[in-house]
């Protein structure tokens, strides 16, 4: 919050800062917000992670199960690697499907 005892922070500096940490944004090519929010969100996730530790775990395979207990064992597979507030707060899971256009399969 503005005090009138700090002084201004110029732009440059914190774009100084942010590519010592991710060469990505270094140079001056046009970056959207999507992409350096994922950065930022990522990096802040992977420091406050309650996961020291981060044991191995396979890919699921759904194997003719339904959906949602693939997605089950999948989303604790996930959550064994990664806990932290992020997460708590906006990580999830998707569900896409493909469909041939031609034969609708």
């Amino acid at each position: 919050m503005w005090s009138g005892m700090n002084g201004a922070i110029e732009p440059t500096k914190i774009k100084e800062l942010v590519a010592e940490k991710a060469p990505q944004f270094a140079n001056f090519a046009q970056h959207d917000a999507h992409e350096f929010l994922s950065f930022l969100i990522d990096g802040l996730h992977e420091d406050l992670n309650r996961v020291k530790t981060k044991p191995y775990t396979s890919t699921v395979e759904a194997n003719g199960r339904a959906d949602i207990e693939v997605s089950n064992e999948a989303w604790k597979n996930y959550l064994l690697r990664n806990d932290s507030l992020f997460v708590d707060l906006f990580h999830g899971q998707l569900k896409s499907r493909l469909q041939c256009p031609q034969c609708h399969q």
